[in-house]
């Protein structure tokens, strides 16, 4: 019994990493997200309705497309902050971002910390 278990189980887990796959493709598209969520939201709700339906709990469609449309709404914020911020900041972000690079490529030219497997020679 243990393994018919298990093999459900497996196949649960496959199916929502298949899911969760394909809504990723969708993050950047937080509407269309919410629209598909809405359909699902309005599906379970008339299966609720309906005294034959044997569905329980929230279906992992349902989970998966919330938790997308929560990360989609999350980086939409942090880019909305970031460019407020770059915006705010102007000419003084990119000064600092050069300095940065250049003092990188001194290191990588000094021998510093090295990156990759290739030996020196």
């Amino acid at each position: 019994a243990s393994i018919v278990k298990k093999k459900k189980q497996m196949a649960k887990n496959k199916k929502q990493r298949e899911m969760t796959r394909e809504v990723r493709k969708m993050l950047h598209k937080p509407e269309e997200l919410k629209r598909k969520l809405q359909g699902i939201l309005d599906t379970e709700e008339s299966e609720c309705l309906n005294p034959d339906s044997k569905s329980v709990g929230i279906s992992m469609k349902r989970q998966v497309y919330q938790k997308a449309y929560e990360a989609s709404i999350v980086k939409q914020k942090e880019l909305e902050f970031q460019r407020k911020r770059e915006e705010k900041a102007g000419g003084k972000a990119d000064a600092r971002d050069t300095s940065r690079q250049q003092g990188d490529r001194r290191q990588q030219l000094a021998g510093g910390p090295r990156t990759g497997n290739h030996p020196r020679g």
